[in-house]
């Protein structure tokens, strides 16, 4: 699975997404939007300009927070890596 995540260097949200991820040992790459290439490929991929946002293979999780991505994460069967 390639997961790419949006993401603000400080930002309560990133940090949570950050966690999250983390929790479910779900490999990702960053991508900080306050590089205008980043920013400008998050915004293509999403359709709009809020962050964090995270791609999974392709699907776009847009405008996230950390308790939203573990919830997408559950629906999608990925709760097997979360730690306890």
């Amino acid at each position: 699975m390639k997961v790419t995540a949006y993401l603000k260097e400080t930002c309560g949200w990133s940090a949570g997404v950050r966690e999250v991820l983390s929790r479910y040992n779900i490999p990702y790459e960053t991508k900080l939007i306050n590089d205008a290439t980043n920013y400008a490929e998050m915004v293509a991929k999403s359709n709009q300009p809020l962050s964090p946002c995270v791609e999974f293979d392709g699907e776009m999780l847009a405008d996230v927070g950390g308790s939203e991505l573990e919830d997408w994460l559950q629906q999608q069967g990925h709760w097997q890596g979360a730690m306890e």
